[in-house]
């Protein structure tokens, strides 16, 4: 059967990379996971991820850093806060549990 989640379009692009998030269209959400991705993934990799995790009721903050981020804390810092930001806008909303899950070395370009 087909999941039951939205894709928002509209993604936050700065320097070092981009996120973005994929919706649950349930009205009572089980919890945000934040997935930061490897560098050189394709979308229809990161699709079988995101898709777990909305099966399960969740929805997902999807951070792609760029390859110069690894090495460019600037770069790095900006995109953690960004992202950061926009989390805490949603919690302020609408409180749920958070989980991080890492593909990769993903993380490393935000922490």
């Amino acid at each position: 059967p087909p999941l039951d989640f939205v894709i928002v379009l509209s993604a936050m692009s700065i320097d070092g990379g981009r996120f973005y998030w994929e919706r649950n269209s349930n009205e009572k959400v089980k919890g945000i996971v934040i997935i930061f991705a490897w560098v050189s993934i394709q979308e229809t990799e990161l699709k079988s991820y995101v898709d777990l995790y909305a099966s399960l009721g969740w929805s997902s903050l999807v951070c792609l850093a760029d390859f110069a981020t690894l090495y460019i804390t600037e770069k790095a810092t900006s995109l953690a806060y960004s992202l950061l930001r926009e989390l805490v806008e949603e919690l302020r909303c609408r409180p749920c549990p958070v989980v991080v899950a890492a593909l990769s070395g993903g993380s490393k370009a935000c922490m």
